[in-house]
């Protein structure tokens, strides 16, 4: 069944004591288990009040972003005792080619190695490669490898390992989700409402692959709809940023994968974005990430010393934070770095729009940046022209929407380089994002 439909009666009692039963097993409320449902759900409310920390929470794309974007954050919470918690979106499954069965055990395999344990990881079981088509409506069946390895056509989440020994929807609702961005959206709140972040380490929106660009959005939206006391600090990962990267130099030239780059920082963002400095930057210890990243042995594609994601075994991790204010017409916004005010971003440029399945439409976000949307069926595109020349784009499929789509335009300046964040946002929330960051200047210290 799916989340809003009336149980059957004789289902009914058990999958409400089951997800009481799992959200006591997420919050580690004392006494729980010998508790009648309701009172297991009253015993949560109260321990998400009384938990002034928050939690520390990694949400991945797919079965070894983790580790590629937070090992050392995962590190430091085991070994400080802080509460941390992971959500692997997808199950890595892209064509039958991929078992998203062995992705999941290579991932629990691979945060071992840094003393994670499998009750801190929770699997939602969508399918990769399809996170920017995911709509209101139910995907078709796709295909995907079984446990056997035999191809087959599915669709709904799925999965066996990980909190629940199943994939979340699962636990929630008593069965798997059908495969929607609504469901998606109500797992991942599901998750924040069980264990209250502080903060979230999570896929950049400027990343090159449509599948972190829109877990980030995803995250945005539960956000959005979280009764929350306090907004957590998100920490934005890059991954996927041109041909090579982070197997490149500074100014963008790719280098052979190998061991001698593990004791140096990740390098900056090729170009244009090699401004885009992060704000975040914390020593790593390259001989962890590279065990924890051989342990993703389907991935690598060979020899681990010859592969690109050895690339990231490197002696930093790094991170764009972002805060994010209640803006004045309700919307979660981002909260510009160098904002004097504590509310979002109340000077930014803001457009509202309606785009027809093909249309375009040109804001001027200031004196030398124009931004241009062009709809073309199911797909958004957004090029952002500075001076003439085009900067920075990005495109996504819209699934959702198929008739005329009203949009709301904001562009937030993000401190002295000249960097601007604009965002798109739709009925159901954050839609997109692009990244205008012209100068070559890093960010101050």
């Amino acid at each position: 069944m799916t989340r809003g439909m009336p149980a059957p009666a004789n289902l009914f009692s058990a999958t409400h004591a089951a997800r009481a039963l799992w959200l006591c097993a997420l919050t580690l409320a004392s006494g729980c288990g010998a508790a009648p449902a309701a009172s297991a759900e009253r015993d949560v409310s109260s321990t998400r009040a009384s938990d002034v920390r928050g939690t520390v929470w990694v949400v991945a794309p797919h079965p070894d972003d983790e580790v590629l974007m937070a090992s050392e954050a995962l590190s430091v919470a085991v070994a400080s005792g802080a509460p941390y918690q992971i959500a692997i979106v997808t199950n890595g499954d892209f064509t039958c080619a991929r078992n998203g069965w062995v992705r999941q055990h290579e991932s629990l395999a691979a945060l071992a190695t840094l003393g994670v344990t499998e009750d801190h990881v929770h699997f939602l079981g969508y399918p990769d490669g399809w996170l920017s088509e995911l709509s209101d409506v139910p995907l078709a069946p796709i295909p995907r490898a079984e446990a056997d390895g035999d191809c087959s056509m599915g669709s709904t989440t799925y999965g066996t390992r990980g909190a629940e020994r199943s994939d979340v929807h699962s636990a929630l609702t008593g069965a798997p989700a059908p495969l929607t961005a609504t469901a998606l959206v109500d797992d991942l709140l599901a998750l924040f409402t069980a264990s209250p972040p502080s903060e979230i380490h999570l896929p950049h929106p400027i990343d090159d692959h449509p599948d972190h660009a829109m877990t980030y959005a995803y995250v945005r939206r539960a956000l959005e709809r979280a009764s929350l006391a306090r907004l957590p600090l998100l920490l934005r990962h890059v991954v996927h940023a041109g041909s090579c990267w982070p197997a490149s130099d500074e100014a963008g030239g790719c280098l052979a994968p190998g061991p001698e780059l593990d004791a140096t920082a990740l390098p900056a963002l090729p170009p244009p974005l090699s401004g885009y400095r992060p704000d975040q930057v914390i020593a790593a210890d390259p001989a962890r990430r590279r065990a924890a990243i051989e342990r993703y042995t389907t991935q690598l594609g060979g020899p681990a010393d010859s592969s690109w994601l050895a690339s990231f075994a490197r002696s930093t991790e790094a991170a764009w934070s972002e805060r994010l204010a209640r803006g004045v017409e309700g919307p979660l916004l981002p909260r510009g770095a160098f904002a004097r005010s504590s509310h979002a971003n109340s000077d930014a440029f803001r457009d509202t729009l309606e785009l027809g399945a093909e249309a375009s439409h040109s804001s001027r976000v200031d004196a030398s940046r124009t931004l241009e949307i062009t709809r073309i069926g199911s797909r958004l595109l957004l090029a952002v022209h500075a001076d003439g020349l085009e900067r920075v784009s990005r495109s996504l499929e819209i699934a959702s929407h198929e008739g005329a789509m009203r949009l709301r335009l904001y562009a937030f300046p993000d401190g002295p380089t000249g960097a601007w964040m604009i965002e798109l946002h739709g009925d159901a929330g954050y839609v997109m994002g692009v990244l205008d960051a012209r100068s070559g200047a890093p960010l101050p210290e």
